[in-house]
């Protein structure tokens, strides 16, 4: 039986250039605390379909979450350029400015 990761890079073999796939490979990695693998897929991702604000937010999270909070902030502010309704964004960019600042967020 394989695993979700071995699952989503059999679909990837079959279509390398579909920017979901690499996305779901990003979650999966997440989900499994491999953050830097995590980046790498929503990075190629990113490179596939750059219109997808999820994408850039996703990269942002992800780099938020070990501290490399310039990226964070740059895809946060690409995910908000492209859907700027999404409450979650404008957070999640707040989160990462205040942490940057050294301050609490609230």
């Amino acid at each position: 039986m394989m695993n979700k990761i071995d699952e989503i890079k059999t679909k990837i073999e079959g279509d390398p250039d579909n920017a979901e796939f690499y996305n779901e490979l990003g979650d999966a990695h997440y989900d499994r605390n491999e953050f830097p693998a995590a980046i790498e897929c929503y990075k190629h991702a990113i490179e596939r379909n750059a219109s997808v604000a999820q994408y850039h937010n996703n990269l942002g999270y992800t780099c938020y979450m070990i501290g490399r909070l310039d990226e964070a902030i740059a895809a946060y502010h690409e995910a908000i350029r492209l859907d700027p309704s999404n409450g979650l964004y404008h957070n999640n960019i707040s989160a990462a400015l205040a942490k940057k600042a050294g301050e609490p967020f609230k």
